[in-house]
């Protein structure tokens, strides 16, 4: 389904045939199951109007639901109801990028591209729980498991991740884009991680570790490796950066590499909306669409 958010100007309700407005229920005790109902109602009115005349309004929360938590179940029942756009105003630019960039989307989003005879998928999710032989952790130097990407993975892992990694950290001394492969210590999915000091969060970090990341799983013939975001987030660097630097270290990788070379699947798994459309767009200028 494709979702397009817009900041709110009073002519977007003027134009359409069909509105959903949270303004009409403002003041009304609504439960949450009323608010949803009130929602396929609407859905169901609204599903033979053409996608452009369609709008649905969310500029004020409803009772207990905030406005990103009423995105999120608006995308879920139109969804279920089977449509194939939703054109969503909001009231600020504030709002519109919490939605995009703060909570994750209210259904996954993938999408797959072809990478020098290699299989290239784009998509949302959390990385613990992507079927990968070996996923990528955004470290530090100091190999400390922490926030973003580094805690997910340590809630689900065993203990014993981070005794590894200390141990690893005590024999060498890690430079920012080095890496380092840890068993997958209880993971379901994975049977390494690699932990990539890109904390720093530069370019040239990003493409040092993504580099390195390809040459063990090469190494190790593991089929399938799943990155992160790296470098972004708490690292700092903008997701467009990361997402340049990550895809053009890709490609190199692939132009370099026979097509029945390990990893023939690499997945990238961001955990927001926004940052998943970032990554597209810079696909989608360089690659072809599997």
């Amino acid at each position: 389904m494709e979702i397009s958010l817009f900041i709110f100007k009073e002519a977007a309700r003027a134009d359409a045939e069909a509105v959903f407005d949270t303004r009409e229920y403002d003041g009304q005790p609504l439960e949450q199951e009323e608010i949803r109902e009130e929602m396929r109602r609407c859905l169901a009115a609204f599903k033979d109007v053409p996608d452009q005349h369609r709008v649905f309004l969310l500029l004020n929360p409803l009772q207990d639901m905030s406005i990103p938590r009423l995105y999120q179940r608006l995308v879920l029942e139109a969804e279920q109801a089977g449509l194939e756009a939703l054109h969503i105003g909001v009231p600020s630019e504030r709002v519109k990028e919490h939605i995009l960039y703060r909570i994750p989307p209210a259904q996954e989003q993938r999408s797959s591209f072809s990478l020098a005879g290699k299989r290239l998928i784009l998509r949302t999710g959390d990385i613990t729980e992507v079927p990968a032989e070996a996923i990528v952790n955004a470290s530090n130097v100091g190999l400390k498991l922490g926030g973003g990407v580094s805690g997910a993975i340590a809630e689900k892992a065993s203990p014993s991740l981070q005794a590894e990694l200390l141990a690893l950290a005590g024999q060498q001394a890690l430079q920012p884009g080095d890496v380092v492969m840890t068993r997958g210590h209880g993971l379901p999915n994975c049977r390494a991680i690699l932990q990539a000091a890109t904390a720093e969060g530069s370019k040239a970090t990003v493409v040092k570790a993504v580099r390195q990341c390809l040459q063990l799983v090469r190494d190790s013939r593991f089929g399938s490796l799943a990155f992160p975001a790296l470098g972004a987030g708490t690292g700092g660097l903008a997701i467009r950066q990361c997402a340049r630097a990550m895809l053009q270290e890709l490609r190199r990788f692939a132009d370099e590499s026979a097509p029945t070379s390990p990893p023939e699947t690499i997945l990238i798994v961001v955990y927001a909306l926004g940052d998943y459309e970032v990554f597209c767009e810079e696909a989608e200028t360089s690659l072809k669409r599997a």
